[in-house]
């Protein structure tokens, strides 16, 4: 059954499906601009899955181009995501160890490397 729904996940994750989930970065960004005020704590949230390597979005930003608020919130999102069941993720349960050792394989591509040597 758990292989079955990990498959599912990942179905799920291709064609327009991930267009609207990219969107949830520009949906933030508004809210907490517009109702909330805090331009710079949204930009923050708008820019929060950039990547290191410049594989990210939305602005493909690399390395030092990307602020370590912006890092920091990647690497939680991304360990949160990986240790919470949630129903519309392709995460299939992983433990505290496995998590920690899959953003240490993804330091300095998807990841700061220096952010996920504290994080560790």
């Amino acid at each position: 059954m758990d292989k079955l729904k990990c498959n599912f996940q990942k179905l799920i994750h291709t064609g327009n499906h991930r267009i609207i989930m990219k969107s949830h970065t520009h949906i933030g960004n508004t809210i907490v601009r517009n109702i909330f005020g805090n331009a710079i704590a949204a930009t923050y949230i708008l820019e929060h899955h950039e990547r290191w390597d410049g594989e990210g979005y939305p602005r493909e930003l690399k390395g030092e181009e990307i602020t370590i608020q912006e890092c920091i919130i990647n690497i939680c999102e991304a360990f949160d995501s990986m240790t919470r069941e949630r129903y519309i993720y392709r995460n299939c349960n992983y433990t505290v160890e496995e998590a920690l050792e899959e953003l240490g394989k993804n330091s300095g591509s998807q990841f700061d490397t220096n952010l996920v040597n504290e994080f560790i």
